[in-house]
């Protein structure tokens, strides 16, 4: 509730600013300024099986991030951020190879990536 009387303040006003700067000082002791989450740092087990994840398809159905998350203690969203992360470092790898190959030497590592992406996608 705000009062809009002027040079009068109300019970909420201050509560309400009271709650704004112990978040503040809550941000500041942890170093984590504007809401930002701390970065997640994986162990190697998380790791392994997300690549291993990855390998398998590079994108995920809704119904196995939240397996692979109870699996793995991580939240759905850290899951979701990994493999979008993980594919842009994919695209970038795949450009840079691209890069390095020849002309006839380039046809034929697009067909055989396409075709392990097709075997990778074909659910078993």
């Amino acid at each position: 509730m705000v009062n809009t009387e002027v040079g009068s303040s109300s019970r909420n006003d201050s509560s309400e600013d009271d709650s704004e700067s112990k978040m503040e000082d809550v941000h500041s002791a942890s170093g984590n300024v504007g809401g930002r989450r701390t970065r997640t740092a994986f162990t190697s087990r998380q790791l392994l099986e997300l690549e291993r994840q990855f390998a398998a398809n590079i994108y995920l159905s809704r119904l196995r991030r939240i397996e692979i998350s109870t699996f793995l203690q991580l939240s759905e969203k850290q899951i979701k951020v990994w493999f979008q992360n993980r594919r842009v470092k994919f695209k970038k790898e795949d450009r840079r190879h691209d890069d390095d190959v020849s002309g006839s030497e380039r046809a034929y590592h697009c067909a055989c990536q396409l075709r392990e992406r097709k075997q990778r996608q074909t659910p078993t």
